[in-house]
């Protein structure tokens, strides 16, 4: 095919780049590659060489290192678009339970996460003018913090219980990769409900605080009395939440520990 030989020469630096954590650069020369041959350029030399020894460029290869490399900069709409395309591409190519949408799962969870979805979603509705009933909703969601929260964890679990459950079916549960992913997800929904607790803990004190600062001066007048019954209330909240943070966060712990 004319260009082929020019495209998988870019193709190849462009892998190279990304070994060399040049992201930007790998996406420029992956473009260049990609322009040369277009979709169906590609589609064509993934169905004449699939299957054979002969190198050639894959096409889940190719969104899989656009995907990397977009994450890498942050650009997480852009690598969900790629990480999207490389998965569909494993699925038409090899099928649904190929052990190369472990990779791609893995990235897909990453990248669900740094995105928050539900959240932005939530936003996004309600922009705009608000009623004061509407602005005390949207204030009660964000105090909660645990619908969005849990929302915003459940796409990037799905995408690792489905890497998990390749791994499991495919080498076993107590295959090395099995046991790091299984512990990679443990410490993913620890990490979360930390998050969510010290989120929680920032909204509550936005409104704890103010009331405290009103109401103990009405209460005890401007004293030194009134200062230490403000500092103490500040200092209880403080350990009543940094315990339970301690016991949600250890039971989520040994709970996913013995669940997966």
């Amino acid at each position: 095919m004319e260009g082929y030989m020019e495209a998988y020469a870019l193709f190849s630096k462009g892998e190279l780049c990304f070994a060399q954590k040049k992201y930007n650069e790998t996406i420029d020369l992956l473009r260049e590659a990609y322009n040369l041959l277009g979709e169906d350029g590609f589609k064509m030399i993934d169905n004449l060489c699939n299957g054979t020894s002969e190198k050639y460029i894959k096409q889940h290869e190719f969104h899989a290192t656009m995907c990397k490399s977009y994450y890498f900069l942050e650009k997480y709409e852009m690598a969900l678009d790629q990480g999207n395309k490389w998965k569909y591409d494993i699925m038409n190519h090899y099928g649904h339970e190929s052990i190369l949408l472990v990779d791609c799962y893995n990235y897909l969870a990453l990248i669900h996460t740094r995105l928050r979805l539900p959240e932005k979603e939530f936003a996004k509705e309600r922009e705009g003018d608000q009623t004061w009933g509407q602005i005390f909703d949207t204030m009660r969601t964000y105090v909660r913090v645990y619908p969005l929260s849990l929302l915003n964890i459940q796409i990037p679990m799905d995408y690792y219980m489905k890497a998990y459950n390749l791994l499991k079916n495919r080498k076993g549960i107590e295959h090395e990769e099995t046991k790091n992913l299984k512990q990679r997800i443990v410490e993913y929904q620890s990490e979360r409900w930390l998050t969510m607790q010290v989120e929680r803990t920032l909204w509550l004190a936005t409104f704890l605080v103010p009331v405290m600062a009103i109401i103990i001066p009405i209460v005890a007048g401007f004293t030194w009395k009134a200062l230490g019954l403000f500092l103490l209330g500040i200092s209880s909240f403080m350990v009543w939440r940094i315990i339970n943070a301690i016991i949600i966060v250890t039971i989520t712990y040994r709970h996913y520990q013995k669940a997966i």
